[in-house]
């Protein structure tokens, strides 16, 4: 395949869109990809992260890529298919289906090349359909199908981003704030300040689902927003009645000091049969939490206000509760607990007299 070559994108087994001598027509826009207007850019985007460094040059090698393979060629090895949604290209004219590039069966055959524990790739077979080539994202991660059929993300990255993982996401969860929930699976050693790595995983939250994960990248693009224009992303998102998950996710965003939330790490949820959109996906991917203080709280407040949005309630015995959560587990019990409760509480004092 090359940049020559004519193409149709399509939703499972339906074209919606084409790519002949150059030119992108969509031919059903209810199930085409929302907003799409560059087809190069849009394979682009489902490759690999090149951040990734030598982790991702393994991996192209292992698939029988060059090591410097661009993302456009290193998307199209696995036809653009990736795990969370059901989008993908062939040839114009190839019989093959979605089951053919659909990954259904995987099983994560490059586990440990794509988590950087491995670095010997020569053992790999290049002819194996390889969904970590659209697995996209700057941490070291992988998908695995357990004996149960459940499909779900390890990443690989410090035992303190571990942590912040975990606490975000069951701070959300004990807010009332739909999340994505993560379970230790490895470390190396427990002690926060040494810069060991562990390695977290989730369930693959579109799994059965019957729904595409569309990340808010070209919705924001498309309506002429960014990343910081809260007010306005927060009227997008009314458009489909899904502001006040959105104002969620944000507020979630200032009380864990994440300042990691762009457009990539956020998203909709979308029918696979009709289009629709049904949902906002739920809040993911908050390792750097902790970091940032005083986030866009002016902007956060001017849209909380205007959408009526009602605030969780934050109290010391519901912090203390994830708290002691998080101290049981063994991989963290040298955590000083104190310290990330006391950020939550610092975060949240911001003054919401605006719209009582």
């Amino acid at each position: 395949m090359n940049r020559q070559t004519n193409y149709e994108l399509l939703s499972g087994d339906i074209v919606c869109c084409t790519f002949i001598d150059g030119k992108l027509s969509v031919v059903n826009e209810a199930l085409a990809p929302l907003y799409l207007d560059d087809f190069e850019e849009w394979v682009a985007s489902r490759a690999i992260h090149s951040s990734r460094g030598l982790t991702a040059r393994n991996l192209k090698v292992a698939s029988g890529l060059s090591a410097n393979e661009k993302s456009f060629e290193t998307a199209l090895r696995v036809n653009a298919a990736c795990i969370t949604d059901n989008y993908w290209v062939r040839l114009e004219g190839s019989k093959i289906s979605y089951k053919d590039v659909s990954f259904e069966k995987y099983d994560g055959f490059f586990k440990e090349l794509a988590l950087g524990v491995d670095y010997t790739y020569t053992h790999y077979k290049s002819d194996e359909c390889n969904p970590e080539l659209t697995n996209i994202g700057g941490s070291d991660k992988a998908w695995v199908l357990d004996n149960n059929g459940d499909r779900w993300l390890y990443k690989r990255q410090p035992i303190r981003e571990c942590y912040n993982e975990m606490f975000s996401a069951n701070l959300a969860a004990a807010l009332g704030i739909d999340t994505v929930l993560y379970e230790l699976a490895d470390y190396t050693n427990p002690d926060p300040e040494i810069g060991q790595f562990g390695i977290v995983r989730s369930r693959d939250f579109t799994q059965n689902k019957g729904m595409n994960l569309e990340s808010a990248q070209l919705i924001i693009k498309h309506r002429g927003s960014s990343d910081n224009d809260i007010l306005k992303n927060a009227d997008i998102f009314s458009e489909w009645g899904i502001e006040q998950e959105y104002l969620n996710i944000k507020y979630l965003d200032i009380l864990i000091g994440n300042p990691d939330r762009h457009s990539q790490n956020y998203g909709v949820f979308r029918c696979q049969s009709s289009g629709a959109i049904v949902g906002m996906a739920p809040n993911f991917d908050n390792n750097f939490a902790f970091l940032a203080r005083d986030m866009e709280i002016d902007a956060f407040v001017l849209a909380a206000e205007k959408y009526k949005w009602k605030r969780p309630a934050v109290s010391e015995d519901i912090l203390r509760g994830v708290a002691n959560r998080m101290k049981s587990i063994e991989g963290f019990r040298n955590f000083d607990e104190n310290r990330t409760v006391n950020a939550v509480i610092a975060n949240n004092s911001f003054d919401y007299s605006l719209y009582r």
